[in-house]
């Protein structure tokens, strides 16, 4: 089994290659005529519904407060739930769930590496 940073490093090497064929890709469509012209015309569209959306979005104002405030609350609510149960696990206990139909959910552990300052 390859060790932590070998793999670390597999993964870096297969990002940036995937970014390097990306802007290959990206490249060759820029140079395509007929790509320009649709690119142009849906940026005129995008335009046009902004304005849409502004209008209407100024009519929902209290509905849309009151979204922001259900994703701050479901926000914090993630934070308490996973630190529940993580210390749940740390604590060698089976963590499962059932939602309103009876239906039962495992929790899932996912690891993300930041760039730290140090070298």
């Amino acid at each position: 089994m390859a060790s932590i940073q070998e793999l670390f490093h597999r993964l870096q090497n297969n990002k940036k290659h995937r970014n390097d064929i990306h802007a290959m890709y990206r490249d060759a469509l820029t140079t395509e005529k007929g790509y320009r012209e649709i690119v142009d015309e849906i940026k005129t569209l995008r335009e046009k519904k902004k304005r849409i959306e502004v209008l209407v979005r100024t009519r929902f104002q209290r509905e849309l407060q009151r979204l922001d405030d259900i994703k701050n609350e479901m926000q914090g609510d993630t934070t308490q739930l996973t630190d529940a149960v993580l210390t749940q696990i740390a604590q060698g206990k089976i963590v499962k769930v059932r939602d309103a139909d009876n239906n039962s959910y495992d929790p899932i552990l996912k690891v993300n590496f930041k760039k730290s300052d140090e070298k």
